[in-house]
């Protein structure tokens, strides 16, 4: 019974991506994400429900647009299937509860945060507030969560913006979201979560340099290595933390 329900929740972190992906493109746009049908981007070709079907529609189309024959991102599949499979993680990790319902939700909001970020360079404020709307959810489900989290939303954040005004280190948009995911995290966890995104953003930029993709002043989007931090930390944080731990 409960490959039927993993399935099932599968599917419905595939449907959410793709409302994922039309929050990507138009929340830096200032454009509704709840009204005006989906649309080729190129031509305007008004999608059928055939052509929205998440990841399969990508495939059969042969990843373009059957108006225009445009080649189609590769961002829509990838947002779909990555917010599906996120979702079963945290069913699989948490079980069918509320928090495991919540996880999702940050996990949404981490998703679109790494895809605007990508394209962008900046952070939607609304996106903080949607997290920082989570977090208050997760306070009145587990009251003695509180004090933790408002620890962990000033344990990393006060830092970066310390080393933000001395250096330009890390952008606002960052030091905002670290503020908010740790508010929902809690100290432990926003800092391993931000450990393991510095990790990836070193392997990510010294293949940058060795390729000679970019050179040492360029800067590149530091929010999908914290978005990917924070889901790894929220999910398996605690593990490792215990694991490391057990090692003294």
């Amino acid at each position: 019974m409960d490959y039927f329900w993993y399935c099932y929740i599968f599917v419905l972190g595939s449907i959410i991506g793709s409302f994922l992906n039309v929050c990507i493109c138009r929340l830096p746009k200032e454009e509704s994400i709840v009204t005006g049908r989906s649309h080729c981007i190129c031509c305007g070709h008004p999608l059928s429900f055939l052509e929205m079907v998440p990841i399969l529609s990508y495939v059969f189309l042969g990843g373009r647009c059957k108006k225009c024959n445009t080649h189609i991102s590769i961002q829509y599949p990838l947002v779909e299937a990555l917010t599906a499979v996120l979702f079963v993680l945290s069913t699989i990790r948490f079980g069918f509860t509320p928090y495991a319902m919540l996880l999702c939700a940050f996990f949404a909001v981490l998703i679109v945060c790494a895809g605007i970020d990508i394209h962008t360079m900046e952070f939607p404020d609304i996106l903080h507030i949607w997290i920082i709307g989570i977090s208050i959810v997760h306070f009145l489900l587990t009251p003695s969560f509180l004090i933790e989290g408002l620890l962990g939303f000033v344990i990393l954040s006060v830092p970066m913006l310390l080393l933000s005004l001395a250096t330009d280190g890390f952008g606002g948009g960052d030091i905002k979201l670290s503020a908010v995911c740790g508010l929902f995290l809690g100290y432990k966890l926003v800092l391993l979560g931000f450990f393991a995104a510095c990790i990836t953003a070193a392997i990510f930029g010294t293949f940058l340099l060795a390729s000679r993709k970019a050179a040492k002043t360029n800067r590149f989007a530091f929010g999908p290595h914290l978005a990917f931090g924070f889901a790894l930390s929220a999910l398996y944080g605690t593990d490792i933390l215990h694991a490391y731990l057990s090692l003294f």
